[in-house]
């Protein structure tokens, strides 16, 4: 892979996909490309800016993050899917594998975990 990762951010709350943001972009090695708020518009996004890889909560309005999965999964084989949830229980991670999803991890994650779990799901390294 070439240049940096490219990132859409889906969740409902402004304050989390601030923080997602401004710790991808520290990093360095990433390009957050667009935000959404709910899954549907999540699902739309990935289709129009073909981001890398998705972060993605579990519950969102208008569509929650797990059918946004199976629908990313659909139309944007490619695209790596990262779920962020704070529904962490083993029936959610589960699904969310089955749907499709590349990774799944809690909300209360540290980010620099949140970080280079992104980094791993797309196969980019670390930084020397």
């Amino acid at each position: 892979m070439l240049g940096r990762i490219r990132v859409l951010i889906a969740d409902d709350l402004a304050n989390l996909r601030t923080l997602i943001r401004t710790n991808l972009e520290f990093d360095g090695r990433f390009e957050v490309v667009g935000e959404a708020t709910n899954g549907l518009e999540a699902v739309d996004l990935v289709q129009q800016l073909n981001p890398d890889v998705v972060v993605l909560d579990v519950a969102m309005p208008q569509m929650d993050g797990l059918t946004s999965v199976s629908k990313i999964r659909q139309c944007c084989p490619k695209t790596k899917i990262l779920v962020l949830s704070g529904i962490d229980d083993e029936h959610h991670r589960g699904l969310a594998r089955e749907l499709g999803a590349d990774g799944f991890l809690p909300k209360d994650r540290p980010m620099e975990e949140v970080v280079d779990t992104l980094a791993e799901v797309v196969g980019f390294p670390a930084p020397q």
